[in-house]
């Protein structure tokens, strides 16, 4: 069996311009870190 080990941390964030912010993503699979330090955001359309 594989060791999973998970960590997130969230705040409330009110902007009605942003669908999606993610700020310094981090994810791993197996204990190889896989994703590092990506800031993802999704503005709504006007």
């Amino acid at each position: 069996m594989t060791n999973l080990t998970t960590e997130s941390s969230s705040e409330n964030i009110s902007n009605e311009n942003n669908l999606v912010e993610i700020k310094n993503l981090s994810a791993g699979y197996a204990g190889v870190a896989v994703i590092r330090g990506v800031n993802l955001q999704v503005e709504k359309a006007r």
